[in-house]
């Protein structure tokens, strides 16, 4: 059985993240993986959200944006 797409998007994110290739506080516009993924806004959001409460991203409503976990973050899941 397929995982949710937005399961399969939060694994792609997380990868990135924990190996570096998303830097701590980088800007995530949710078009990038969806396009990247070739998969929709919507589960790039689910993800997103998925990953903000496992504290791998922080959301930024005024700086429009999602970004990397900070490093402090990040250190606990390596």
């Amino acid at each position: 059985m397929r995982a949710p797409e937005s399961q399969r998007v939060a694994d792609h994110l997380r990868e990135a993240i924990l190996s570096g290739a998303i830097a701590p506080g980088e800007r995530i516009r949710q078009e990038e993986p969806a396009e990247r993924l070739g998969a929709s806004r919507l589960p790039v959001r689910e993800a997103l959200r998925m990953l903000e409460a496992e504290g791998l991203t922080e959301h930024h409503p005024r700086r429009e944006g999602v970004h990397g976990c900070p490093s402090w973050a990040c250190t606990r899941w390596r």
